[in-house]
């Protein structure tokens, strides 16, 4: 038990041993001087005769005033602030519900980045690859068999062939580019 809670219990206490409430502060007149009564009589400022100076000074009216009310006060304070640790310890559970939940939502920002950059990069590499297709498709489309100057040759069997570009590559090119984004060619 902290300090603060320690002295919060003993105020309790002590208004829990103190004559009830409410308390009034009268002046009964004749005689007697103000007297401060609950139940029963509390404090008696004695009769007519002048005050004593070894008492200390009667209380006058402010003094009456916060002597009568302290136990009601105290009694609204230490309820107020029973009441605003119940809504402190509400509001913390709630933060830290908050909390938890933004954790959680990071963790899962941090899992979809994490994914579309693999994504990313598998994408970038199908482009590429893409690009790489196109190149020999293009390749192979723009032959022009019956136009190309047949000065090269190739050998087939033993035999010498004279043919275009497109005859003496016989798919190299083709089998070059998809070994290169990894398709087996067999």
């Amino acid at each position: 038990m902290s300090d603060t809670e320690k002295k919060i219990a003993e105020i309790r206490e002590a208004l829990e041993k103190a004559t009830q409430g409410p308390w009034k502060w009268i002046d009964p007149g004749g005689l007697e001087r103000k007297k401060l009564v609950g139940e029963w009589e509390i404090m008696n400022f004695g009769v007519s005769a002048p005050y004593s100076e070894i008492a200390g000074q009667e209380p006058d009216d402010n003094d009456a005033h916060l002597i009568a009310n302290a136990p009601e006060w105290l009694r609204f304070l230490l309820d107020e602030l029973e009441r605003l640790e119940r809504e402190y310890a509400e509001e913390r559970a709630a933060h830290n519900a908050h909390v938890a939940e933004l954790c959680e939502l990071k963790q899962e920002r941090n899992m979809y980045k994490a994914s579309s950059e693999v994504f990313y990069e598998r994408l970038k590499k199908a482009w590429e690859e893409r690009d790489k297709l196109i190149e020999v498709l293009r390749w192979y489309a723009e032959a022009d068999y019956d136009h190309k100057i047949m000065t090269d040759y190739y050998e087939d069997d033993g035999e010498l062939f004279y043919g275009t570009e497109l005859d003496l590559d016989r798919g190299q090119r083709a089998r070059d580019i998809l070994r290169e984004i990894g398709v087996t060619v067999e």
